[in-house]
């Protein structure tokens, strides 16, 4: 007896969509629970601001101490930190790059790399 190959195609095909279908749901409810965790995790924060409005003050002035802090750090300083090492290894490395193939994306690359770089230097904010 030979094999109908139109069942079998058919039986194949209704066996991937059922797995498709099913590994959507399960996605999608995987999903759900993470957004609710997530949204929960939020709420628990939120709620933890709103109720501790009278340390606003000394969270300001926290950031001004953090901001002159940063300012005290001189460049020389800040090139020998671990974030002013790796800035500076990615501008090297685009730049490198930028040489070996001058496209517009590595050029862009190298300027963007190396603008990051230089803004650390001169302020101690990393860009993103």
């Amino acid at each position: 007896m030979e094999p109908n190959y139109f069942r079998l195609t058919l039986s194949v095909a209704a066996g991937v969509f059922l797995g498709l279908l099913v590994f959507s749901l399960f996605s999608w409810f995987a999903a759900m629970l993470w957004l609710g965790a997530v949204t929960a995790h939020l709420d628990e924060i939120v709620g933890s601001v709103s109720s501790s409005s009278s340390s606003a003050p000394a969270t300001i002035s926290s950031n001004a101490q953090v901001s002159s802090d940063r300012a005290e750090i001189n460049a020389g300083d800040r090139q020998n930190t671990k974030t002013g090492k790796r800035l500076r290894f990615l501008c090297d490395e685009w730049t490198r790059n930028a040489s070996a193939t001058p496209t517009q994306t590595t050029i862009s690359g190298a300027g963007d790399a190396c603008r990051r770089y230089q803004h650390y230097i001169d302020t101690g904010v990393v860009l993103k």
